[in-house]
């Protein structure tokens, strides 16, 4: 007691529960040692502590403390980390930090070990183990967290500095299986480095920060809210691609969940038939809580699929309005704005609703489609209902072969397994076509079933739309029927196509056209006969057949037209088409009947008439038609002529029926 500063020497042991020894450290200057890292945690068993102090009166700087303490199979609740449990093991300490060799811990369905030291002044914690993604899923409960299985083999590294405290986890996932489509999906047996990264800060304890990167795919940054409940995130910034390359300080700065992305490739439709299991109640587990709303996305993507259609080059920008999302769109495909309706009672998949400035129709999807699909986890099989969403899109130029049509118009829900077409409309300036029926657009066989409706007022003005310049005159047309084909309504596939329909079509003419490019009007404008045949039909058909009526009905089947009584009726002549042609090989197998107008003027059958016999001739000149309508055309019918056209549209090759065989000789041909 003489001593300037007598020593105080302090020996015990105490054994109690655990939960009282980390309130004694939260009340202690010890607190301030550790950085208050056990601020908040909760614990349940006992433990053991022995403690050395030594404390010189009157000189606080050389107080000197010595302790260990036995965790005996505790449960310790940290904010921030998962629950710890059959915590085993001694760590000592003193006033300068705390160090440990191999505490043993049960974590996450697994088990680790942890080693504790100082360096320069800061307490690192080391560890590693393995963890059941099971037993992740219950704890987190993180969106389609279904979806995870397998194990996961962990490092922990984990510093108590002056800034706060900051720990980091890694993995490189290669006994985990996540069956979530691209980019995020992975097989058991493959290594993706995942990484998670905590930062807090002694200024603000009650929150933190937390980095995932995963892989090259993308990285997660959550805020989180701390409390005794467990962790709250409050605001979460999504980068994936090239966008989580070259974001490294970005911050999750905005409320909700915002993402951002440059991909080369997305598929949209394996998204979409996702389902997610009911969302585990708030408070059912500790680290379960409120959700932040995704409110916003910006993506890049090179190759986006979505309803089975590609678009390349695509970029979206949408944002929440409510329950609703407005969003711009732009690609080589299509340009305007869009709204996303959630699920409601009249779309029970959610409506989108497009309205365009132009729309290329896009290519067939190309990527391969997802297949797995993990327990709780749902998605769209064969027969199954149809899980996207109703669609109302407009558009004021669609384009094909890079020319524009007019204006399209596609309503549509689903129905079972199809999509229901309540009207499908393509209109200009020259007419208007309309359809209604039923798209099965589930998996990759697709077919459409239109009742369609053609009704034309200038036909060669709406055929020049789609690259047929000049192909016909005038020629007001209704074209009236059904049709049926594999693959979406904008895939007109002409191999699977069946169906069959009414034309009728008022004056007009055809012009010339190349046959093969304007598909049957090369058939029905009877170019071959002028140079194929020695009967000279010359001004009937070679500077175009004008006409006063088309009729007739025609069947499809497999891509193979069918009529028996398509008629063009003209000024110059009366055609009878019956057979077939094949619009998928561009072949035909018709039998034309031509039989040349008196009334017409000059025609073919009346010149060849008056050569032949003056008489006749001159009663025709004195205008005998009224004979003529009586007895039904019979001199017409005298000269009628039938023909079988066979061959390839762009070279067919063209026979009269029962004509004799061609003498020999220079003048056989005019013969």
């Amino acid at each position: 007691l003489r001593a300037e500063h007598p020593l105080l020497a302090i020996d015990g042991t105490v054994a109690a529960a655990t939960t009282d020894f980390l309130r004694f450290v939260d009340a202690s200057p010890v607190a301030g040692w550790i950085d208050h890292a056990t601020a908040g945690a909760q614990a349940r068993g006992d433990g053991r502590l022995e403690l050395n102090l030594k404390l010189p009166l009157g000189d606080p700087a050389g107080n000197r403390v010595a302790g260990e303490y036995q965790f005996i199979d505790n449960e310790l609740r940290i904010a921030g980390a998962p629950l710890l449990s059959k915590v085993n093991g001694r760590f000592a300490f003193t006033e300068a930090g705390v160090r440990a060799q191999d505490l043993a811990i049960d974590v996450l369905g697994g088990s680790g070990r942890f080693a504790i030291a100082n360096v320069g002044g800061e307490t690192r914690v080391t560890g590693g183990g393995v963890a059941l993604l099971a037993a992740l899923r219950r704890e987190f409960d993180p969106p389609w967290g279904d979806a995870l299985s397998g194990t996961l083999d962990w490092t922990l590294a984990l510093a108590v500095t002056r800034d706060g405290l900051a720990w980091t986890v890694e993995s490189n996932l290669a006994g985990s299986a996540i069956d979530l489509p691209a980019p995020i999906g992975k097989r058991s047996g493959v290594a993706v480095p995942l990484k998670i990264e905590r930062r807090g800060s002694s200024a603000l304890p009650h929150e933190d920060a937390l980095t995932i990167t995963y892989g090259t795919v993308g990285r997660l940054l959550l805020h989180r809210k701390l409390g005794p409940e467990g962790a709250t995130v409050d605001r979460a910034l999504v980068l994936l691609g090239r966008a989580a390359s070259t974001g490294a300080a970005e911050r999750p700065e905005r409320p909700g969940v915002w993402v951002r992305g440059e991909l080369p490739a997305l598929n949209f439709d394996d998204w979409l038939a996702l389902q997610r299991r009911p969302r585990t109640p708030p408070g059912a587990s500790a680290g379960a809580g409120s959700e932040p709303l995704l409110s916003g996305i910006d993506l890049d993507v090179g190759t986006l699929e979505a309803f089975s259609r590609r678009f390349n080059d695509m970029r979206v920008s949408a944002r929440r309005a409510q329950d609703d999302w407005r969003l711009d769109l732009r690609a080589r495909e299509l340009a305007g704005t869009a709204t996303w309706s959630a699920p409601s009672a009249a779309a029970p998949n959610g409506r989108f609703a497009a309205r365009l400035t132009r729309l290329v129709p896009p290519g067939a999807g190309e990527l391969a489609p997802w297949t797995g699909a993990g327990p709780g986890i749902a998605r769209a099989e064969a027969g199954a209902p149809n899980p996207w969403p109703a669609i109302d899109i407009a558009t004021e130029s669609y384009f094909v072969r890079g020319r524009d049509v007019g204006r399209l118009e596609f309503v549509a829900s689903p129905q079972g397994t199809e999509w229901r077409i309540e009207r499908m409309a393509l209109s200009n300036d020259s007419g208007r076509a309309t359809a209604q029926g039923q798209w099965q657009s589930a998996g990759r066989d697709q077919q459409t079933k239109l009742d369609l409706d053609l009704e034309l007022t200038q036909t060669g003005r709406f055929l020049a739309r789609f690259g047929h310049p000049d192909a016909v005159q005038n020629a007001p047309t209704r074209v009236k029927g059904q049709l049926a084909w594999a693959g979406a309504p904008n895939d007109f596939d002409y191999p699977t196509l069946s169906g069959a329909f009414r034309i009728e079509v008022g004056p007009g003419r055809f012009t010339k056209i190349e046959p093969g490019i304007g598909k049957l009007l090369g058939v029905l404008s009877l170019q071959s006969l002028p140079r194929r045949i020695t009967l000279d039909f010359t001004d009937v058909f070679s500077e175009g057949f004008a006409f006063d009526e088309i009729t007739g009905d025609v069947r499809i089947r497999n891509g193979v037209l069918m009529t028996e009584d398509l008629r063009l009726s003209g000024p110059a002549a009366k055609v009878n088409l019956a057979g077939s042609a094949d619009l998928a090989t561009e072949t035909q197998q018709l039998t034309v009947r031509v039989q040349p107008a008196l009334s017409g003027g000059v025609s073919a059958g009346a010149m060849l008439l008056l050569l032949a016999n003056p008489l006749v001739g001159a009663a025709v000149g004195a205008g005998s038609f009224l004979a003529q309508k009586v007895l039904k055309d019979p001199i017409e019918q005298m000269f009628a002529y039938e023909y079988l056209v066979t061959g390839s549209w762009s070279d067919p090759v063209v026979t009269r029926k029962d004509a004799p065989a061609p003498a020999a000789g220079p003048d056989a041909a005019r013969k």
